[in-house]
């Protein structure tokens, strides 16, 4: 069965807010990535540098508001950021932990002395 990968943002990092209570930057995403085959999981946890503008005038289309953002947009940066290469190396990660539950190589059996 192929894999499917899921991306999730846990969490932004932002610079503090402003008199209007708005945050003008997200610096850093916290992401997770996930895979199954619909039997066995993998995971991976990382961080990625952003330096997003967020809108504080009104009338400013070239900015996006904090509270229009997406998951989606979030997860596209943090795939921008890290590159194609990193994220097919981590998505090969997620599977290699997958492959290493459906033919282990190693296994722990019950202590003779137990």
């Amino acid at each position: 069965m192929a894999i499917i990968y899921t991306w999730k943002i846990v969490a932004l990092d932002c610079s503090t807010p402003d008199a209007d209570n708005d945050y003008d930057i997200i610096k850093t995403a916290h992401w997770t990535l996930s895979g199954t085959d619909g039997t066995y999981t993998g995971s991976a946890y990382g961080t990625a540098p952003l330096d997003i503008v967020l809108e504080t005038v009104q009338g400013q289309t070239e900015y996006t508001n904090f509270n229009d953002l997406t998951e989606a947009e979030i997860i596209t940066a943090v795939q921008t950021a890290l590159g194609e290469e990193q994220v097919t190396s981590l998505e090969s990660g997620v599977a290699s932990q997958i492959q290493s539950q459906i033919a282990p190589t190693t296994i722990s059996p019950t202590l003779p002395w137990v």
